[in-house]
């Protein structure tokens, strides 16, 4: 976890200085309240930050942003977990998909994290408090949000923005 930790910061401070153009000054993590890490020096320019185990990975945006990818080859009951967290509609459906209610359950999931780190709360939020309505959409109370999944081998990843994304690029970094 502290290996994940200093990588994040590393990685943050690196993209802050490649966005800014000033490879000279550090910029300082700031924490909203509910735990949404921002730049207090840099107002426009917005990040999310999302582990599970050894991978980590950013997004940045000039706009706010949330993300969030889990290991796909994950194992749980699945099901039990939809059932606490998710709404009926949303359990039906991953009962319907039969063999594969694992990867519908991360889909799911991945996209209702990645709108909540968006609103800044996380999961604390309240995952029923989103709607997937599509791949590419979603609602926050009502709120119209976009998302984009992005894919990476092993992992299922969502990008969630309440502007539609014009262009997503993926940069692996190695530190």
């Amino acid at each position: 976890m502290r290996r994940s930790f200093l990588l994040s910061r590393c990685a943050i401070n690196f993209l802050a200085k490649k966005y800014t153009n000033n490879a000279l000054q550090d910029f300082p993590v700031s924490l909203h309240p509910c735990g949404k890490p921002f730049f207090a020096d840099i107002p426009d320019l917005h990040f999310s930050l999302s582990h599970t185990e050894a991978e980590v990975a950013l997004a940045f945006s000039r706009s706010p942003v949330g993300f969030d990818m889990e290991k796909s080859g994950r194992r749980s009951d699945f099901l039990a977990v939809a059932k606490r967290f998710f709404t009926a509609d949303e359990v039906t459906a991953l009962e319907a998909g039969g063999a594969s209610i694992g990867t519908g359950f991360l889909e799911l999931w991945t996209a209702k994290e990645a709108v909540l780190k968006l609103e800044g709360t996380g999961i604390s939020g309240g995952l029923e408090r989103v709607r997937i309505l599509s791949e590419t959409e979603s609602e926050l109370d009502g709120r119209r949000v976009y998302l984009h999944p992005l894919e990476w081998p092993g992992l299922v990843a969502k990008l969630a923005s309440f502007e539609k994304p014009v262009e997503v690029r993926s940069q692996e970094l190695v530190f």
